[in-house]
């Protein structure tokens, strides 16, 4: 009976190193490149309109905030950034570029209506450019937004636009995420700001 079991014993593990140590060949893959794009291009335009019901300015109550005001600096700040997709990290540069002509297309084609006009270049400013690590997804900006032009009586019942896009000559840029319109309506910050 002994020798039975031994042989049985023997004959399982025989058949488990055949099976668990069989050779298999997998097929090459492409992987993806790495590209970049920004998340808030995602819904194609940010609305700032609203404050929340807590009486803060993050849109999502326990997420970052998406814009604050800078009182000491007289700025709504807009949080953007972009992020670096794909199998391989990479450490490059990122361009980040104002596009006027996204704005203007969606104003004559209505998409953002018929009280919406062009911010005034002079009344916003972010950086040119932004470094993306290889140890990072993501590498955040800001857009800062002059309060002083938002609530100038020229511009009371108007929506004011932007739009930001990001470029890169060392990586491809996913073209439907990489710009993001951001529509603005000055009129939520009458009873915030003085």
């Amino acid at each position: 009976m002994n020798k039975t079991v031994i042989f049985f014993s023997l004959l399982a593990v025989s058949l488990f190193s055949a099976i668990s140590c069989s050779y298999r060949e997998y097929a090459p893959a492409d992987y993806p490149e790495t590209t970049i794009y920004q998340p808030l291009a995602v819904d194609g335009v940010l609305y700032i309109d609203t404050q929340t019901s807590d009486g803060t300015l993050s849109p999502t109550p326990g997420q970052p905030e998406q814009y604050s005001i800078d009182e000491a600096a007289r700025e709504l700040v807009v949080n953007m950034g972009v992020v670096q997709a794909g199998v391989e990290r990479k450490t490059f540069q990122v361009d980040i570029e104002l596009d006027n002509s996204a704005v203007n297309e969606m104003i004559l084609d209505g998409s953002l209506g018929p009280s919406t006009l062009p911010l005034p270049v002079s009344a916003f400013s972010f950086p040119s450019q932004v470094m993306m690590y290889e140890d990072a997804t993501y590498t955040a900006f800001q857009l800062r937004v002059s309060l002083d032009t938002l609530l100038d009586p020229e511009y009371e019942g108007k929506m004011l636009a932007t739009a930001v896009t990001v470029r890169s000559s060392a990586v491809e840029v996913n073209r439907e995420l990489a710009t993001v319109v951001i529509c603005i309506d000055p009129e939520f910050l009458y009873d915030i700001v003085l």
